[in-house]
């Protein structure tokens, strides 16, 4: 392996792996909205190390209540003096509104009594204990929090719905895969064998998908099968579904809609190695009797192989983590990997558990990736095994 490959391989692979793991044996605080932290110091007004802290401050007469600073704007700063506990009257949080409260490691401060509106944001710094009531901030992010260590999410990530959800984006995954490998041959091999005028309109073709935005070609397709669309109308006149029937929220909607965003990543590489196929070799290939199609079967699949490889890369890899389409024109029983790992990082707050699962997708894609490789490497050794032994018997002769 060259130097430059290696620089890639740990900018783009090791360094990711490795924040991705290290997150992911962070340990979760449900009371932390964004769970980094084992020593997280915003807790229940009932946690013992609060209780404990406002004890301390009684003793000393050194609680005092203070008040929200009033049409503060969006933007709301509070500093807890070391040795003092505030004790913050009720009072009510905009929507949209930020607070940053500093609580050093000898300060107190008890927010109990605050009512938090829709997409609050409370940011915590320092390591004094801060309560919360039963009204919680949208997001809560404790920005001292010591990162400790734990295999809690490795294990809680072992869930009997997941081998479920495994076995359903692999499928899907290879599937759509498949299925693009097998159109795109065909367009490769007419782009290559084309005019250069018919090649430039279908590489055009090809590439103007890009033109627009990703998300927005999803949504195109939720009209074009959504239960009023053209083609429900269509399919039902000609009585292939029923009245009642829907082509979306299911898999076979998602198949569709991953393998038209996906297909023009695997014409692009087909076709690059289409081009510089030498067609010759199927006419020598006819000439000895064998029919068109079994000429290709024979020579251009086997001449076209590496783009094969790339193109299977290009769309398998980026699909096994895909859930934009599944979230779009799937249902509820087209969970895919990445559905859930976006469910546990963005809906649940528990992001230690979205990174191991993204772990183990990101194990799994690079033992598939190993295993191209070998097999490749393998391959590629026999050929030239094969071709010594040619040359060694011809110098014999």
């Amino acid at each position: 392996m060259t130097l430059p490959s290696l620089g890639w391989l740990i900018v783009f692979f090791l360094i990711p792996t490795f924040i991705v793991a290290r997150i992911a044996l962070c340990p979760h605080d449900p009371n932390v909205a964004m769970g980094i932290g084992r020593d997280a110091t915003a807790v229940p007004q009932d946690a013992p190390v609060f209780q404990k802290a406002m004890e301390r401050h009684t003793g000393k007469g050194t609680v005092l209540e203070k008040a929200l600073p009033g049409d503060a704007g969006p933007m709301i700063s509070l500093t807890v003096p070391r040795g003092e506990a505030w004790i913050i009257s009720p009072a009510a949080v905009p929507a949209d509104a930020t607070v940053e409260i500093r609580v050093p490691k000898g300060a107190v401060a008890d927010l109990s009594g605050v009512t938090w509106g829709p997409r609050t944001t409370l940011q915590k710094k320092g390591r004094g204990p801060l309560a919360l009531g039963e009204s919680r901030p949208h997001n809560l992010v404790d920005a001292d929090a010591v990162w400790g260590w734990t295999f809690d999410s490795i294990r809680t990530a072992v869930d009997r719905d997941y081998p479920r959800i495994v076995w359903r984006t692999v499928w899907v995954s290879v599937a759509s895969t498949v299925l693009c490998i097998l159109l795109s041959i065909p367009i490769a091999y007419t782009m290559a064998r084309a005019s250069q005028r018919l090649r430039k309109t279908i590489l055009i073709l090809t590439i103007v998908p890009f033109w627009t935005s990703f998300i927005i070609r999803i949504f195109a397709w939720m009209q074009v099968l959504h239960t009023d669309g053209v083609l429900k109308q269509v399919l039902a006149f000609l009585r292939l579904v029923g009245p009642e029937d829907t082509l979306m929220y299911n898999m076979g909607a998602v198949l569709l809609v991953m393998v038209y965003t996906s297909l023009p990543f695997a014409i692009l590489p087909l076709y690059a190695a289409a081009e510089k196929f030498d067609f010759s070799l199927m006419d020598a290939a006819q000439d000895l009797g064998a029919t068109r199609f079994r000429s290709v079967l024979a020579t251009f699949i086997p001449g076209i192989r590496s783009g094969i490889l790339y193109a299977t890369l290009m769309v398998l890899v980026p699909n096994l983590g895909c859930y934009v389409t599944s979230e779009v024109v799937g249902g509820t029983d087209c969970m895919l990997m990445g559905n859930r790992i976006k469910n546990c990082a963005l809906d649940l707050h528990n992001l230690p558990h979205a990174c191991a699962l993204s772990l183990f997708l990101m194990i799994g894609v690079l033992i598939a990736l190993l295993a191209i490789y070998l097999v490749v490497r393998l391959r590629g050794g026999r050929e030239a095994v094969a071709e010594i032994a040619r040359s060694a018997a011809e110098n014999v002769g």
